[in-house]
């Protein structure tokens, strides 16, 4: 009993972090400040895309909450940010593990974004995006 209600105090303090950063990137809009908060948060959220069995199933909706808000931002981003070689350096590892995201909607926004960003341009890829660039040029066949 102890147990599960020290689990469900853990599950409403990540609920309400993620909640924080979810509003704290919905209301970056300068290119600069953007590639600060992306470049701080990219690393630490990695390991909560990878893992494939949340804590709760609001976790997956506030990662996809989340994952929604970075990806605005780096579209809306004013002045606009050029997606080169060198932001997906940053963005590689985040992306790796959402593009191949067991939760759809994190993975097919992924993938809308590849296509709208860096899917038609001529870049060396990083090699950790590899296998999950495979993975989704096998599927567009």
């Amino acid at each position: 009993m102890i147990l599960k209600i020290n689990q469900q105090c853990g599950v409403a303090m990540i609920d309400r972090v993620f909640d924080a950063v979810i509003r704290l990137v919905g209301n970056v809009c300068l290119k600069q400040d953007i590639l600060m908060v992306l470049e701080v948060i990219s690393k630490p959220l990695v390991p909560w895309f990878s893992y494939c069995h949340p804590v709760s199933s609001s976790v997956n909706h506030l990662l996809y909450c989340l994952w929604e808000n970075i990806l605005g931002c780096l579209q809306r981003s004013n002045p606009a940010i050029i997606f080169n070689a060198s932001l997906l350096r940053v963005q590689a590892p985040l992306l790796q593990a959402a593009l191949d995201h067991p939760h759809p909607p994190i993975s097919n926004a992924a993938i809308e974004f590849w296509k709208a960003t860096y899917g038609k341009k001529h870049l060396e890829y990083p090699e950790c995006l590899l296998p999950a660039l495979a993975k989704l040029s096998r599927s567009a066949i």
